[in-house]
């Protein structure tokens, strides 16, 4: 994979990277792994479950890289990437190499929340328990979940329910009332609105209400 491709979106913190970014940022993995041998040794035996394989670890610090580069992932993500490509690292090792990218700025939890929330999750539309749902399955603490969508709240969550459901109700009037409620509640419920959020929107929707 060049480059051009893997770098057009990688997270580094506030821009878009450009090839140059990418390798820049490879150096700079290098540059802070080869101060001493002894400094070398030292973070080998940091945590247990290391290995002395120089080549390797180095290899897991850029594919990783790599892999943010083509889409953000969540420190859990990160994690699970090298358990799967690099088996033969230990769990010091790998905590090693996502403590970097952390430092780096690579991997960034809260800031993956809320691209999350203003990029995708609004696109689709979703109501705040379906991005909750999204943000664990992506090993995203509750706390920094809560953090994400704190300004959320039960007007801005009717809000979104309505306009999707005026959406639809729009598009059904040749079906009759209560195929129409049917047919849009299901819509809804995909998207994560449910109970009497779900209800008043979708009745509002089909009465013309404003």
């Amino acid at each position: 994979m060049s480059d051009e491709h893997f770098a057009e979106v990688i997270q580094f913190p506030g821009t878009k990277a450009t090839p140059d970014d990418l390798r820049a940022a490879i150096r700079e993995l290098e540059q802070q792994r080869a101060p001493s041998a002894a400094s070398d040794e030292a973070s080998i035996t940091a945590f247990p479950g290391t290995t002395d394989d120089a080549g390797l670890l180095q290899d897991a610090e850029e594919a990783l890289v790599r892999a943010l580069a083509r889409s953000p992932k969540s420190v859990v993500e990160a994690h699970q990437l090298l358990q799967r490509d690099y088996e033969t690292l230990g769990e010091g090792d790998r905590h090693q190499i996502i403590q970097r990218m952390l430092e780096l700025g690579y991997l960034d939890d809260a800031r993956l929340a809320a691209q999350l929330r203003d990029g995708r999750f609004a696109r689709k539309q979703l109501s705040r328990s379906a991005m909750e749902r999204e943000l664990r399955s992506r090993g995203i603490e509750n706390s920094t979940i809560e953090l994400a969508l704190a300004n959320i709240d039960g007007d801005d969550e009717y809000e979104r329910a309505l306009e999707l459901a005026r959406d639809r109700a729009r598009r059904s009037r040749s079906l009759d009332y209560d195929t129409a409620y049917r047919r849009i509640h299901g819509y809804l419920a995909r998207r994560g609105f449910g109970g009497e959020t779900a209800s008043r929107a979708i009745r509002a929707a089909l009465n013309g209400d404003e």
